[in-house]
């Protein structure tokens, strides 16, 4: 119940106080609005909260995302392939943002996203009704089994 009670109490908190500042400024530049009734002096806690606020939201995808690099055959110890994850990102964010126009890279990338991931989820779908009914739990068998479905060829749980 207490960790509920203090994962909600903030989240209302703030989306109440950004709902505030959403309506009772001008938003369509959000960061002259802030500065004008902030501080000068608080903009790099700020700035320092944000930084740290979006590594924080992002550990976890970043730590996924490495062992999506490590499964596709990247033979990297887990460390560096975040590191290496992160690292393409930002360069990707920084292009995005400092090089080409932004909102063109946002549509551009939504583009792709649709192109690749349009087809691979439509067979995805495609795949899971035609077997809807046909699903063999025990057919499934495991690592120790001749079962079609288990691949034996040098993957270990002992990788980097």
């Amino acid at each position: 119940m207490w960790t509920a009670l203090g994962a909600f109490v903030p989240s209302v908190l703030f989306t109440a106080l950004g709902a505030l500042a959403g309506t009772g400024l001008d938003m369509a530049d959000p960061q002259i609005a802030l500065e004008t009734i902030l501080p000068a002096w608080f903009t790099p806690i700020f700035l320092l909260a944000v930084i740290v606020g979006t590594i924080a939201n992002n550990a976890m995808t970043a730590y996924s995302s490495g062992l999506a690099l490590q499964s596709v055959g990247l033979r990297l110890r887990r460390s560096r392939s975040v590191l290496l994850d992160g690292s393409m990102g930002v360069a990707m964010t920084l292009y995005a943002l400092l090089v080409s126009n932004f909102l063109d890279t946002v549509s551009n990338m939504m583009q792709l996203v649709v192109t690749v991931m349009g087809p691979v989820k439509a067979v995805y779908v495609a795949d899971v009704l035609w077997r809807r009914n046909r699903y063999d739990g025990l057919g499934l068998g495991d690592e120790t089994s001749s079962s079609p479905y288990w691949y034996s060829g040098g993957l270990t749980s002992s990788r980097p």
